[in-house]
């Protein structure tokens, strides 16, 4: 029996909370290891929402994508919310302020999964739907109120 676009809607819905639980999990790892975890928590959350869609993406093509709903969001967007978690990194791994610069990171890696798990959800299930792939600038909006939203939630 196919899937129904609401049941692939749920799956990615899961999948996309466990990548932004696994993306928080990784803040309180050491600063070496966290952009590790977080890359490949997104990584592998890309290809499951893909997969949520009936859709088979390797882990090249998931960077890719990723890549791709950043460069959307405008360099500016994402240099700024980038410094922001690199700070972090940075005052974590000195020991200055370690339990603020946790926090601030789980909430820039929470939006920054959340945001990449919104566009890679509307990428596939237009897929899914036949419909043409969203295009740059849509990414970029979605990529941007999706960051934006979990960023406020967190904060």
């Amino acid at each position: 029996m196919a899937k129904s676009i609401n049941q692939c809607d749920n799956q990615a819905d899961t999948a996309i909370k466990t990548m932004v639980g696994a993306c928080i999990a990784g803040s309180i790892t050491p600063a070496l290891i966290n952009p590790v975890v977080v890359a490949g928590a997104m990584g592998v959350g890309v290809v499951s929402i893909g997969i949520c869609y009936d859709v088979q993406v390797t882990k090249d093509e998931a960077w890719k994508l990723i890549k791709q709903f950043f460069l959307a969001a405008g360099t500016m967007f994402v240099m700024v919310n980038m410094g922001g978690k690199l700070l972090s990194i940075i005052l974590s791994s000195t020991g200055v302020g370690y339990g603020g610069a946790v926090a601030m990171d789980a909430a820039l890696s929470a939006a920054q999964a959340y945001a990449v798990g919104a566009c890679a959800k509307q990428y596939f299930r237009q897929e899914f739907l036949g419909k043409a792939k969203p295009t740059t600038q849509e990414l970029g909006q979605i990529f941007k109120e999706a960051f934006r939203k979990k960023k406020s939630e967190s904060g």
